[in-house]
């Protein structure tokens, strides 16, 4: 185990990748507004304010409390046994009483689950089955993001929520969707729909000063 979280779609193909094609750029934040596994900002984003958002509310609390209440989450990681029967009682039957225990039942759930994919039914329970991975869960890992989550801020919402953070001072912005190159005509459609929707809201920003840098993914 080498991630924070394990994430459907992750970019971490693209890490390589990330640097050469932004070596070039100066600029004073960073957004990534659908951060999911936030890859490329654990691996590459240094330096920089950052802004992380996702519409996981499980996810954006996770990060929160690694941020903040690093030794709190571990000491309660490392009391989670990793057994199919733990796992269904995590999964199924544990009712968490604060935000670190909120944030350590996702977690554990995520490493301890098939191919760490987060799902949830129609009434909005998570329900991927155990994937019988019977170690716990690293907390090493938590030590080494919390440092680098210290000049973030994290919030639950879509990409729009930022948009008041986008500012004149800022002398170059990346807003980070880093596009691929697989055609699809509903992904397109997606992508021109979000467009229309950032030059509404917080894309106007960025045109008016010609100071944006968008790459997207998908």
């Amino acid at each position: 185990q080498n991630r924070l979280v394990r994430w459907a779609g992750g970019k971490r193909w693209f890490i390589p990748f990330f640097e050469d094609l932004t070596c070039y750029l100066e600029y004073n934040n960073y957004f990534e507004p659908f951060a999911g596994g936030a890859s490329i900002f654990f691996a590459c984003v240094r330096g920089h304010k950052a802004y992380l958002s996702d519409l996981n509310d499980e996810l954006i609390n996770a990060y929160k409390i690694v941020k903040t209440k690093p030794d709190e989450l571990c000491k309660k990681l490392n009391e989670m046994e990793v057994t199919e029967e733990k796992y269904y009682y995590y999964r199924d039957k544990y009712k968490y009483t604060n935000d670190i225990e909120k944030a350590a039942r996702f977690l554990y759930l995520n490493h301890a689950s098939f191919n760490g994919i987060y799902r949830v039914n129609n009434s909005g329970k998570y329900n991927v089955p155990y994937g019988k991975r019977g170690i716990k869960y690293n907390t090493d890992i938590i030590k080494r993001a919390n440092v680098l989550l210290e000049n973030t801020e994290l919030k639950t919402g879509d990409f729009s929520i930022w948009a008041d953070e986008i500012n004149e001072n800022d002398s170059e912005v990346e807003a980070f969707m880093y596009r691929g190159d697989e055609p699809n005509k509903l992904l397109d459609k997606l992508y021109k729909n979000i467009r229309a929707l950032m030059r509404a809201n917080a894309r106007n920003r960025l045109n008016e000063a010609n100071k944006s840098v968008i790459l997207m993914s998908y």
